[in-house]
């Protein structure tokens, strides 16, 4: 003991007993093999993470949740402006509303099916928190205002609701 300190023979960080073995005469070799298998599971459990991040948000059928699907049929003679900021504007707006757990729009997909009505202009699907939630949302000034600032560009509006 000539108080030197022992030479690091592995560059990733390793917890303290994987680092004390690692350390304690094991050829270089071993430690290149486990740098390449904590790469491996680093990899992996990024992977992992992505994955689990991207699966798609549910609702289990009596978990409490409300569907509110909206389909507008607008008038021909919306301006194309309007047209264009509805859905940006319907769906900022109603993102602040409590309770409301998520909110999509999106246009027809044109699916050639004769059960798909691809008649309508835009979809509204939001999925509030629970009923008491969903039945906020027909009151709430955010969506009284949305109301009041688009139904003169409606010919058709059509709401299903769901549990």
């Amino acid at each position: 003991m000539h108080g030197a300190t022992p030479e690091w023979k592995c560059r990733l960080f390793i917890p303290s007993p994987l680092r004390r073995r690692l350390n304690a005469n094991l050829p270089a070799p071993a430690a290149i093999r486990y740098e390449q298998r904590m790469r491996i599971a680093t990899a992996a459990f990024t992977l992992l993470l992505t994955a689990c991040s991207s699966l798609p948000s549910t609702s289990l059928p009596d978990d409490g949740s409300r569907l509110h699907v909206v389909l507008f049929w607008c008038k021909p003679d919306m301006p194309a402006a309007e047209r264009e900021a509805m859905p940006r504007e319907l769906v900022e707006k109603a993102a602040r509303i409590p309770g409301l757990e998520a909110v999509w729009n999106g246009r027809p997909a044109g699916t050639p099916r004769n059960v798909v009505d691809n008649s309508y202009d835009l979809m509204l699907v939001m999925r509030f928190r629970d009923a008491a939630a969903a039945k906020a949302w027909d009151t709430d000034p955010v969506h009284l205002k949305l109301v009041a600032r688009f139904q003169p560009h409606f010919a058709k509006v059509v709401v299903y609701d769901g549990k």
